[in-house]
């Protein structure tokens, strides 16, 4: 988003908090995936073949902003969010912010960047396999989940 777009968000938030007509995340600027619609945010999906605006938001982003968060910007991602690195040979990798030798992790590196650096609070990401399973990490990392 553009920064003269980012400050009309921002007054109409201030305004409606002065008018007591906030919503539970009034002003709460929010990093989106790219692969997630956006009507005033070009998706890309992280890759050269799309370069639009969708004609609304996806529901998930249009339920936040219902309550007043503001789609501020779009992150990088692994290309079609199909792997789990985050490298894109297309808009180039994510960094991790706390170690750049290594990886941002998941499709959706470029959100959990932006608010592991402290550039965003809040944001939105997808799970395409399974990435947020804590026990798909635990295995990983040498731990086996036992369920009983």
């Amino acid at each position: 988003m553009d920064e003269a777009s980012l400050r009309a968000a921002a007054l109409i938030s201030d305004e409606r908090i002065k008018e007591g007509r906030a919503g539970r995340l009034e002003g709460l600027p929010l990093i989106i995936k790219d692969n997630i619609d956006t009507s005033e945010l070009i998706t890309t999906g992280g890759t050269v073949a799309f370069n639009d605006a969708a004609k609304e938001n996806s529901p998930p982003l249009q339920r936040l902003i219902s309550e007043g968060s503001i789609a501020a910007a779009k992150s990088n991602l692994h290309e079609l969010a199909f792997g789990i690195t985050s490298n894109n040979s297309c808009k180039g990798a994510v960094k991790n912010p706390w170690d750049k030798t290594k990886i941002a992790g998941g499709s959706s590196g470029g959100t959990a960047a932006a608010i592991a650096a402290g550039i965003f609070v809040a944001g939105l990401g997808t799970d395409t396999e399974d990435q947020f399973d804590p026990c798909r990490t635990l295995r990983h990392n040498g731990f086996q989940a036992i369920n009983k």
